[in-house]
Order: C-alpha cells, then structure tokens, then sequence
C-alpha cells in the first residue's frame, strides 16, 4: 500500500478493485483463449517410497508411545497425595492447599446430593 501524507479519499483510485466482477465481466475472462504458456505442465511430486512410508509410520508410533509414556507417568506420580499435593500448589502458583480444600467441599456436597437422592 502506498504511503500518502493526506488521508485517502473515497474517489481516490485504488491500486486494486474491491468490486465483484460482473457476470459479463466473468464470461469475457472465461472465454477468453488460453495460451500454451498460461498453463502449468509440471508433473506432480513422486510418491513416497516405501522407506520414506516406513519411517513414518515409525515415527508416529514413537510419538503416540511417548505422549503415552508421559501421561502415564504423570499418572504414577499424581496417585501419591503428597506429590499431588506439591503439583496442585506448583500449578496455581502456590494456591494448591485451598484449592484442594474447596475441591473436596464440593466432593462432598455431590456425594451427599447424590446419596439423598
């Protein structure tokens, strides 16, 4: 876009038409004849090679176990209370003791709702 001292006015010409094209507009682009050197005869990338397919396949399966691996042990480690405990406080900024509190008063007031049923 061009930089201009003056704001632009709405008569101003602009480097582009922001209009639609009109139907007539349309068919005389479409119709017109096309040149040999309009036309973009590259031949598509070849397929992968087995090798490449292989690879992967392989890496995706590492991928998949290691995100596994991770919530896994994630999961080993949240089942002690005091590691769960050092998590919640490091993950509210040291918030984690009453937000674990009220997390178990909300617990218990859906179990007693629940019970009361």
């Amino acid at each position: 876009m061009l930089h201009t001292e003056t704001p632009l006015e709405p008569r101003d010409e602009l480097p582009f038409d922001l209009r639609r094209p009109l139907i007539n507009e349309v068919d005389e682009i479409d119709a017109a004849p096309a040149e040999a050197d309009d036309w973009d005869f590259t031949s598509p990338p070849p397929p992968l090679t087995r090798r490449a397919r292989r690879r992967r396949i392989a890496s995706k399966i590492v991928g998949v176990l290691a995100i596994a691996g991770a919530f896994y042990g994630t999961g080993e480690v949240a089942t002690n209370a005091n590691a769960r405990h050092a998590m919640a406080d490091w993950l509210t900024l040291g918030h984690g003791t009453e937000i674990l509190r009220d997390a178990e008063a909300v617990v218990r007031k859906v179990a007693a709702a629940i019970s009361a049923r």
